[in-house]
C-alpha cells in the first residue's frame, strides 16, 4: 500500500445511479479543492498558510460528487512545500 504525506485512508462508494461518495483524509494543518476538468475530479491537498510540513494528525473529509458520462474519475493532488506536485493515487470506475 501506497503512504503518502498529505493523505491518509481513503475511499469511495457509489450512493446511487448519479453519485459517489469519496472519502479520505488529510493532515489537520492542510487545506483541500475540489473542482471539475474534462469529466474527472481533482482534489487538490496544500499545506495552510505559513506551514512547512504535513501533520501527522488526520481529519476526514467526505464529498458527494456525480457521476460523469458513466465514469468516475478523481486524481488526488498533493502540493508539497518544495513546489513538487504528487498526482496520485487515482480512483477511475467505469460503469
Amino acid at each position: 500500500m501506497m503512504t503518502y504525506n498529505m493523505l491518509g485512508l481513503i475511499c469511495s462508494n457509489q450512493i446511487n445511479d448519479d453519485e459517489m461518495q469519496i472519502d479520505f483524509e488529510i493532515p489537520d494543518n492542510c487545506v483541500y479543492a475540489l473542482t471539475t476538468v474534462n469529466s474527472e475530479y481533482i482534489i487538490a491537498v496544500n499545506l495552510k498558510q505559513n506551514q512547512n510540513i504535513p501533520s501527522k494528525n488526520f481529519v476526514p473529509v467526505t464529498e458527494t460528487v456525480n457521476i460523469l458520462n458513466n465514469n468516475f474519475k478523481t486524481t488526488f493532488e498533493q502540493y508539497e512545500k518544495s513546489g513538487v506536485v504528487v498526482r496520485k493515487p487515482v480512483l477511475a470506475i467505469g460503469f
